[in-house]
């Protein structure tokens, strides 16, 4: 599922897995491509970003990721229906060829490990098809004393859940080695760095915020890392969409029903006379408007009418970006730690498969992602298997020393008179002087809208140096 990106050159063709290592086969310095930009700081920070075949270079071009469903795939049983004992034999059979195909012949296999249904499911996997490997687990953990402010926000705190006690449990009874990331953050060291291994700016903070889980695979000898990113894409059914669905096919038994399993029972009066909406609420945030030189109205989230439909966003389509930026860019920089990164649960297969799926073989009796926790039974401990409850960001301590370390980071890079590319998008002294504030929690998209600009004013140095380099060489 490795990303390609191509451009044309006296009419070659050339090709490269990253543009990080596109670029320096260029003769010349291409051109910033404006309409991708103007459209990135509309839609792109919000993970709304219309073009997956476009990049920040005019004429540079990636070659998308293809989840054209396959029509047809579904089998039915031997009753000539498709039952749900009959799906989860399919679904199981697809589940481990997704994993066993991503483990290597020969070295170390490390999994990334939230103490969550995806992840723990792709290591119980791992773990069925390599019994005896030592297998390394990697689980972000909370922030240090030195790292939590005194006087924590809501918004702060609502990404610092702490999940070791999940995570642990599930490395316990699959005899993982548990290796917690808590410390050791250098992020004055890896934007620059890893702005030249992208050969751009990261468009999502996750692949930058888990720069300590890549070192730590790497000096283990791990040649292959497992991620359960992309169970939500794939097999989580939306409790509200699915409602909304019952309702409108009139199949009033099954809603309420479902609606009862699930919720506490002192909820229900109250949602029987909600409206059920096509859209899950909004997590959209939007700090990062006060910020542009040209502010607009923040784009809502599209509205889509079937479960399926909204599936299929989530990874060929309007709300793709996400999904597709965080494989590729996770994987351009684990390769430059000679690591392997593998995310089965969006093995095509297995996508096209799960999302074809009529919605109430995905969701039932009150459960989201019914399948996996069948296909888990025999596999990982109840506590994981039917837990609800998991919250926070992926990356929690990390995300809080970021926030730290950003005023610092960004006050020694950025000066108010810069007037590079971005100085055309951002109002530069504006964002300076937020971060000239004590704050103890920023919007995450002002966390991205910072990264962009600090890692857009080294991309511009390194090229232009880079260039040049090429200039003299061809000049002597």
């Amino acid at each position: 599922m490795n990303s390609t990106f191509y451009t044309l050159q006296k009419g070659v063709l050339l090709t490269a897995p990253s543009l990080g290592q596109l670029l320096p086969r260029l003769e010349t310095k291409p051109e910033f491509n404006h309409e991708y930009l103007a459209e990135y700081f509309y839609r792109g920070i919000l993970h709304l970003h219309a073009s997956s075949k476009e990049t920040l270079f005019k004429n540079i071009y990636r070659a998308p990721f293809d989840y054209q469903l396959e029509q047809g795939s579904l089998q039915a049983d031997e009753t000539g229906t498709l039952t749900p004992a009959s799906a989860q034999r399919q679904f199981n059979t697809l589940l481990h060829e997704a994993v066993s195909t991503c483990l290597p012949s020969t070295g170390g296999v490390g999994l990334e490990l939230s103490g969550g249904l995806d992840s723990s499911a792709v290591a119980a996997l791992t773990r069925h098809f390599r019994p005896h490997q030592t297998l390394s687990a990697f689980t972000n953990g909370v922030p240090t004393t030195k790292d939590r402010p005194t006087s924590p926000s809501a918004g702060y705190l609502a990404n610092l859940a702490d999940e070791s006690y999940f995570s642990q449990t599930v490395a316990k009874h699959l005899d993982l080695q548990h290796v917690i990331i808590n410390d050791g953050f250098h992020f004055h060291d890896i934007i620059e760095q890893y702005t030249e291994i992208l050969g751009c700016f990261s468009e999502i903070l996750f692949p930058i915020f888990n720069h300590r889980c890549y070192e730590l695979a790497r000096e283990r000898n791990i040649s292959v890392l497992l991620s359960g990113f992309g169970g939500d894409e794939m097999v989580s059914q939306h409790a509200k969409l699915y409602l909304r669905e019952l309702k409108q096919n009139k199949d009033y038994l099954t809603f309420y029903y479902e609606l009862i399993r699930s919720k506490k029972p002192q909820a229900w009066l109250k949602l029987l006379s909600r409206k059920f909406t096509s859209v899950p609420k909004s997590d959209l945030s939007f700090e990062y408007v006060n910020y542009l030189r040209t502010p607009q109205t923040p784009p809502s989230v599209p509205d889509f009418p079937t479960v399926q439909a909204f599936e299929q966003a989530l990874v060929q389509g309007q709300l793709s970006s996400h999904f597709m930026h965080r494989i590729e860019t996770s994987q351009i920089i684990a390769r430059h730690y000679g690591i392997e990164y593998h995310f089965p649960l969006t093995t095509p297969a297995l996508m096209q498969y799960f999302h074809q799926l009529p919605s109430h073989l995905k969701r039932r009796h009150g459960k989201g992602r019914y399948l996996m926790r069948h296909a888990m039974r025999d596999l990982l401990p109840n506590k994981i298997v039917w837990r609800e409850n998991k919250a926070g960001a992926t990356t929690p301590a990390a995300w809080a020393n970021y926030i730290r370390v950003l005023p610092e980071l960004f006050l020694q890079r950025i000066s108010p008179t810069h007037s590079g590319v971005m100085a055309q998008y951002v109002d530069i002294p504006r964002l300076i002087t937020r971060f000239e504030q004590p704050a103890e929690f920023y919007d995450p998209s002002l966390l991205k809208l910072s990264l962009t600009v600090m890692m857009f004013a080294h991309l511009e140095k390194w090229l232009k140096a880079l260039f040049n380099e090429k200039s003299v060489s061809t000049n002597s």
